[in-house]
């Protein structure tokens, strides 16, 4: 991705987080309102194909840590990440800035990543 974008350019990534319950993969395929051999193709799919894959916001912010990308910002939502990496206008880049946001109450707060 960073090959690619140009500076201050911003990539998105939109996941299944690995740590979303059965119950909320359920409730979100319910709430769909999709029909019954749909729903029940999509809850089998989450459950034994999408959720081995994932990943969980921890391995995310390691992923920004190790990268290029200058800042990352990272939504929570009931079973997924909404994961924002922007490229620093420079070529010199510090350590990312990570950000975790509350889709419940917009509220960003800073993650520590020189431990990740």
């Amino acid at each position: 991705m960073h090959r690619v974008l140009p500076p201050l350019g911003e990539a998105v990534v939109v996941d299944l987080g690995k740590d979303a319950s059965l119950d909320e993969i359920d409730t979100y395929v319910k709430q769909s309102g999709r029909r019954r051999i749909d729903a029940w193709i999509t809850k089998w799919t989450f459950r034994h194909v999408l959720l081995k894959r994932a990943y969980t916001r921890d391995e995310f912010i390691r992923m920004a840590a190790q990268s290029q990308l200058g800042i990352c910002q990272i939504d929570c939502a009931p079973i997924g990440l909404e994961v924002r990496l922007t490229k620093p206008s420079r070529v010199g880049r510090e350590s990312p800035n990570v950000f975790m946001v509350d889709r419940g109450t917009n509220v960003p707060s800073a993650l520590a990543v020189a431990e990740a």
